[in-house]
């Protein structure tokens, strides 16, 4: 299988799956980029990849720890897992939640930022809460390009609506038109991406620790391990992070003092 032009990340949450399955029912089968995605599932089983292989002409499947990133595929963070990119390759961690989620859309959107740079497509779809506004921030910083919802158009506006408060975006639109967008970005895009062999050994919690950082910890406790936080900023996003690597924003209609509240 050919190796990709870009790279096309999308993350979704509540009303995600319909709008989904929209912008897959209109791409071309010989789309020359891969797809992945992250909607907010938990733990749950989900049938999503056989929602969108029926849905229009692209496989859809649940990737496996160290599976190689082809064109025209569709990828979806499996049940309880992050799904993260290194280059040419997919990876599968249990690691630390970010904002009370695995799998999260901010680690795909940052891992893909990381690897690829100027050719990552950030999409954020419906949903609540604001997942996904750090890691389109990356998408943006490190070049790529950043398409959100309409959140007028979403069944739920808040991380849409979230990611134009905070990142730079190239593009808002309906859902309706995001797959011919998508088509049309694809099409501009001509640089093949690379394809490096995966590394050995243990790669279950990779770009998924903590790093160390001289921010002053808050006076709260983290609500998943008891750790301390520590208060960074991120752009205009104020995230709470402990030494485990669970990650949380500050836009959750509570201050601080009081992010053991998040839900």
């Amino acid at each position: 299988m050919m190796s990709p032009t870009a790279i096309i990340v999308v993350g979704a949450s509540a009303g995600g799956v319909e709008a989904l399955r929209r912008i897959v029912s209109v791409l071309p089968g010989d789309l020359n980029s891969a797809i992945l995605i992250t909607l907010h599932i938990g733990a749950h089983r989900s049938d999503l990849p056989w929602l969108l292989s029926r849905a229009g002409s692209l496989p859809a499947t649940h990737p496996l720890d160290g599976e190689k990133i082809c064109a025209g595929h569709i990828y979806v963070a499996p049940p309880d897992h992050h799904m993260l990119v290194e280059t040419g390759y997919i990876r599968l961690t249990k690691g630390p939640r970010e904002n009370w989620a695995r799998p999260a859309i901010d680690p795909l959107f940052r891992s893909a930022a990381r690897a690829y740079g100027t050719s990552v497509v950030g999409v954020i779809l419906t949903g609540g809460l604001n997942d996904g506004t750090a890691g389109m921030f990356e998408v943006k910083a490190r070049g790529g390009t950043t398409v959100v919802q309409d959140p007028s158009d979403s069944v739920t506006p808040n991380m849409p609506q979230s990611v134009i408060d905070h990142v730079i975006v190239d593009y808002v639109v309906p859902v309706k038109d995001i797959g011919s967008l998508l088509t049309s970005l694809v099409a501009d895009h001509h640089a093949t991406l690379p394809v490096n062999v995966p590394q050995t050994g243990d790669s279950q919690e990779k770009g998924m620790t903590a790093e160390f950082t001289p921010n002053h910890p808050v006076a709260v406790t983290c609500p998943d391990c008891g750790g301390a936080l520590r208060q960074s900023e991120l752009g205009t996003l104020t995230q709470f992070s402990c030494h485990i690597g669970h990650v949380y924003t500050a836009e959750v209609d509570v201050h601080p003092w009081n992010v053991t509240n998040f839900e």
